[in-house]
């Protein structure tokens, strides 16, 4: 113990030599380095936590427990109150608002415009607004949006609330990410981060279950059914958002739950195990940021999350349409497509825990595309038979949104420092999230039922997705090797950490010696780094769990419901009662990608400055009010309007949410909590579908249909949950109210060992620094691969709520059917989650999900006369996507080693990515109805495209690990200034890419 902890070393550190007037380090939790070193990561870790008195397995729980349910209710809450449009058109907000042509399509892709520009700058935020005041205010906003789509009258205010929606929750989604990575290590991470994720399912579940119920209130005080869909919704949301301001966690450095051994165990446990420091204090600069955007492992995950929200929202958007198309009534097809959504909520998580268990995310994220393809492809083929195309949905929602947070969570953890974790994660997201517009484009009233070309387009993105993964693996694999080498490790001096910037600031309180860890591995390190700080790691992951997933999930959830609940009400007569012709119905699903994708990365940036759970429930709120006045919109242009804002609001959601995870989970932690907060995405659809169908009885209350009661309803869920996620939502761990001292110091540190870098939370990014992070094809990998995974999911999240309708179910049991596909998803997007942070692997897992949606799709695709296999494709489809969806968005923002780099990148993954749901939104045209044979081809073809994107990231990664090995990188490396080195992140020599 002695040689291990100096209670006062009056900077003897010969390791830290401090040359700035800023930086501050107290060496009484400064563990000696040399004690350390000659052990493994993982020794190093276990004598740690001995010497810190930490119990790993509690500390686990203890973050588990405070961390990731309040994320999961976070993002829960995003993905509601983002999807319930679709919910809400279902029960007629296209009419109701005389909405024509494309004037629904350009109201969901509004949404993706802010959504994917305001991506890196509101992940940004939470740096230097505290996670939990940022994110909270984010879900207010949301939800008082929400509501607000509940009182639209035309396509304008439609629009309008749609935009600013999208602005609200453009950090959350990269945030919850963000945080995650830096409070659990690689093998750590995948379950919890597909648990964060899985609430998209979980989300996607509640849209419709709530959208089913909520169609009992149609004219309810004269509002429609889909009014008080955003109105309940947006109420929900806006007071969950009081409850994350006190539940959601900040950064481990700031995490109020964990005392100062905790803290410091933490944050050298990730030091140790990724071989980076988090550098929490660092001030970024925006050169910082830029660096990160020059950097393909930035770039391949966004490219691969871009390839996943294509058909992600296509599904979320019309997939109440969709099962509606399918033949049942607008309030059934509510209810179907919430099964969908549960079956991709179970996918999720298991997929989580077993990526976790082999610490490995390809094969997963892969799975999870091919399942997200079969299901597309059933939903495409199964014209004639109803059933193959809802049992497509529920492959196609389970792939998605199981490779969705395998892909973010794979990315998220290989950024290694604060600035790569921040701007990658907001930029593998909010470029992802690009793929949201097109999502938005592809499925149009006139290829109704069919929706050939937003199915097929979806299949092109998974496939999309599918060649951004591998790529990014290959990236990853090869960077391992490269910084193996000599030459490589010779630029490497962060041993050392000889600090040359002015602008750096550190702790020696909460910095432990590296000499006393480096002769250990970095798990013996993280373990004797709990040790020293008398932190128990298990009750600290389950404090972090507790404080910090939660609240993201209902977040996600709420930013989903609100997101797709317009497909729940286009069902239940939105396009007849606002008019709507042509194209005007894809229009407005379209709309809210723009601003989604615009100001994705912005968005997330600002979350470095403003708190997260401020930031974020801020959005929350405003998504929701927007989701209520969704439900009062009169026209196209209301309608349009409210899409649009609503992209604006939601921009920051999903990227803020990741960039936040992986600043509190390992790469092998972070898995399973990307994907259950991602799972909500699942559940938000099951929600949408449910909510829809109940909502079908207030048909004609005070004097609304009871597509306008969806949108008010959940807007009004969703500005109430608003106001507990202010109080719940954490913010980053440097920052986080729930952890003590001691636990932020332990997690800071533990990440930091465990990836190898430093996080640079503290340091001031400049725009060269964002600008660098898009220059890296580790950036653009991951968001190709989720715009190919976002084209098939938004199809599937808008049109199977309608795709179910045309299999022969009426518009309410349409509803009531869309559920289930949903509820499938989840379970597999936590299923996986865990597996694949078992093994610690992405690639096999984003595959499978990616194969089980393609086979989901095609039973739809090509079952026309068998209503029952269309259905069961619903399933495969829902379950393939949504697993698929978390695994690639959770893989490249694992991937992400710096603030800067996990900000812009996890940002550009989802905001790029959601490009594909503008395609979603217009490849399910009404005139393609029953079967939407263009729809289900272009999502198999998104599927595919993700898979090929997911392949070419997993080279990426594999070649990169090697190049860092190399002498000469090592040595250019280590000439560069200690602030670019932590900026660097994940270029860090000792920094693993995860495949």
């Amino acid at each position: 113990m002695p040689d291990i902890v100096t209670a006062k070393l009056n900077n003897k550190m010969s390791s830290v030599k401090s040359n700035s007037p800023e930086i501050v380090k107290d060496p009484q939790y400064f563990v000696s380095e040399e004690s350390l070193n000659k052990y493994s990561p993982e020794e190093q870790v276990d004598r740690l936590a001995e010497e810190l008195g930490i119990n790993q397995k509690k500390l686990m729980w203890k973050i588990d427990l405070w961390v990731v349910p309040p994320f999961c209710l976070l993002y829960f809450l995003s993905f509601l109150d983002r999807v319930n449009i679709s919910n809400a058109n279902l029960y007629g907000l296209s009419t109701e608002l005389g909405l024509v042509g494309n004037q629904y399509n350009i109201a969901l892709t509004v949404f993706f415009v802010p959504y994917v520009f305001f991506e890196v700058a509101a992940n940004y935020t939470i740096k230097f607004v505290a996670p939990h005041i940022w994110l909270s205010i984010l879900v207010l906003l949301f939800g008082a949006l929400s509501i607000g789509m509940g009182f639209v009258q035309n396509f304008g205010g439609l629009v309008a609330c749609r935009f600013l929606i999208g602005v609200t929750e453009a950090s959350t989604f990269p945030s919850i990410f963000y945080l995650l990575s830096t409070y659990y290590s690689k093998s750590e991470s995948q379950r919890r981060f597909s648990a964060f994720f899985s609430c998209t399912a979980l989300s996607g579940a509640a849209s419709g279950a709530i959208a089913y119920r909520i169609h009992d209130l149609d004219g309810v005080h004269g509002l429609s059914s889909w009014r008080w869909i955003f109105i309940i919704e947006g109420i929900v949301t806006c007071g969950c958002a009081f409850l994350l301001f006190f539940l959601i966690a900040d950064f481990p450095e700031q995490a109020r739950f964990l005392n100062a051994n905790e803290r410091t165990f933490l944050k050298k446990k990730l030091e140790i195990l990724t071989g980076t420091s988090s550098a929490f204090e660092i001030k970024n600069k925006l050169k910082d940021v830029l660096k990160c955007f020059k950097d393909w492992l930035i770039w391949l995950p966004a490219l691969s999350y871009f390839g996943l929200i294509i058909p992600s929202y296509g599904y979320a958007y019309f997939a109440a349409t969709i099962i509606n198309q399918m033949g049942y009534t607008a309030v059934d097809a509510q209810q179907h497509s919430v099964y969908p959504w549960l079956c991709a909520f179970g996918l999720i998580n298991i997929t989580a825990f077993v990526s976790d268990k082999f610490q490995k995310r390809l094969p997963f994220a892969i799975a999870a595309c091919v399942i997200a393809i079969a299901g597309l492809a059933m939903v495409l083929g199964a014209t004639e038979a109803p059933r193959i195309r809802y049992a497509g949905c529920f492959l196609a929602a389970s792939g998605l949104y199981t490779a969705m947070p395998l892909v973010v969570c794979w990315a998220a953890l290989n950024n290694g420092s604060h600035i790569r974790k921040s701007v990658g994660t907001a930029w593998q997201i909010g470029f992802g999230n690009i793929g949201g517009i097109i999502a938005t484009f592809i499925f149009l009233a006139k290829d109704a039922p069919v929706y050939k070309p937003g199915l097929a387009t979806c299949l092109a993105a998974v496939c999309f997705s599918i060649i951004c993964s591998f790529a990014y693996f290959f990236t990853c694999m090869r960077m391992n090797k490269i910084k193996q080498t000599d030459a490589y490790k010779e630029h490497n001096k962060m041993s050392s950490i000889k600090s040359k910037s002015p602008e750096i600031v550190k702790d020696p309180q909460y910095i432990v010696s590296v000499e006393s860890l480096n002769k250990y591995s970095p798990e013996e390190q993280v373990d004797r780094l709990a040790e020293e700080l008398g932190i128990n790691q298990k009750k600290l992951m389950w404090k972090i769990d507790l404080w910090v997933v939660p609240p993201f999930c209902l977040l996600y959830f709420l930013s989903f419901l609100d997101r797709v609940n317009i497909s729940n009400a286009n069902l239940y007569g939105l396009t007849t009662e606002l008019g709507l012709v042509g194209n005007q119905y894809n229009i407005a699903l379209t709309v809210f990608f723009v601003p989604y994708v615009l100001f994705e990365v912005a968005a997330n940036y600002i979350i470095k400055f403003v708190a997260p759970h401020i930031w974020l429930s801020i959005l929350v709120l405003l998504f929701g009010a927007l989701s209520i006045g969704m439900g009062f919109v009169q026209d196209f242009g209301g309608l349009v309007a409210c899409r649009f804002l609503i992209g604006v609001t939601e921009a920051s959601t999903f990227p803020s949410i990741f960039y936040l995870l992986s600043t509190y989970y390992s790469k092998s932690e972070s898995q399973r909590r990307f994907s259950a907060f991602f799972s909500c995405t699942a559940l938000a659809g099951a929600a949408s579908g449910a909510i829809a169908y109940r909502i079908n009885d207030m048909d004609g209350v005070s004097g609304l249909s009871s597509w306008r009661w969806i949108f008010i309803v959940e807007g009004i869920v969703t500005c109430g949950c608003a106001l507990l996620l202010f109080f719940l939502i954490a913010d980053f761990p440097e920052q986080s109210r729930f952890l003590n001292e001691n636990e932020r110091t332990f997690l800071k540190q533990k990440l930091e060992i465990l990836t190898g870098t430093s996080s640079a939370f503290e340091i001031k990014s400049k725009v060269k620094d964002v600008v660098k992070c898009f220059k890296d094809w580790l950036i653009w990998l991951p968001a190709l691969s989720y715009f190919g995974l976002i084209i098939p999911a938004y199809g599937y999240a808008y049109f199977a709520a309608t795709i179910i309708n045309q299999m022969g179910y009426t518009a309410v049991d349409a509803q009531r059917h869309s559920v289930y596909p949903w509820l499938c998803a989840s379970g597999l997007i936590n299923i996986t989650a865990y597996i694949s942070d078992k093994f610690q692997k992405r690639l096999p897992f984003a595959i499978a999900a990616c194969v089980l949606a393609i086979a989901g799709i095609v039973m739809v695709l090509v079952a026309t006369e068998a209503p029952r296999i269309r259905y069961a494709g619903c399933f495969l489809s829902a379950s393939g996507l949504f697993t698929a969806m978390p695994l690639v968005v959770c893989w490249a923002a694992l991937n992400n080693g710096s603030h800067i780099r996990k900000s812009v990148g996890t940002a550009w993954q989802i905001g790029f990515g959601n490009i594909g749901g503008i395609i979603a939104t217009f490849i399910f045209l009404a005139k393609d109805a029953p079967v939407f044979k263009p729809g289900l081809v272009t999502s198999i073809a998104g599927v595919c495209f993700s898979m090929i994107c997911s392949f070419a990231y997993f080279f990426t990664c594999r070649r990169m690990n090697k190049i860092k090995q190399t002498d000469a990188y090592k040595e250019e490396f280590a000439a560069m200034e200690e602030r670019e080195q932590i900026n660097a992140g994940d270029r860090n020599p000792n920094f693993k890419y995860l495949y």
